[in-house]
């Protein structure tokens, strides 16, 4: 899940997520309970179709990351399938990414 420089800010956020869901092999509504957030909010996040706010993302990770045994509780970060580590500020860079990308259109 290495960050492809030709790829829209919007599409790294989403590709991260929806690593993440897999990871967690959560449904839709699943994580939307689980992250206390209607499953459409979770779904228009984790398929790049809207930007989401930081209490969406952050919400997300959490729910995806309780599901992921491979979690390290003291950097609350996830290891994907590719040895990418995930976690709380990268998903902060792509949202800040994403937002700004957004802005530019």
């Amino acid at each position: 899940m290495t960050r492809d420089k030709g790829q829209v800010p919007l599409s790294q956020l989403a590709q991260v997520l929806g690593e993440l869901r897999e990871l967690a092999d959560l449904t839709w509504r699943e994580l939307g309970s689980r992250a206390m957030y209607h499953h459409t909010v979770m779904f228009r996040a984790g398929t790049g179709q809207r930007v989401p706010n930081w209490a969406v993302v952050k919400a997300y990770f959490i729910a995806c990351a309780s599901e992921i045994h491979a979690v390290e509780s003291s950097t609350a970060a996830v290891v994907a399938k590719d040895g990418t580590v995930i976690d709380l500020a990268m998903l902060q860079i792509l949202l800040k990414d994403a937002a700004k990308g957004r802005r530019h259109r």
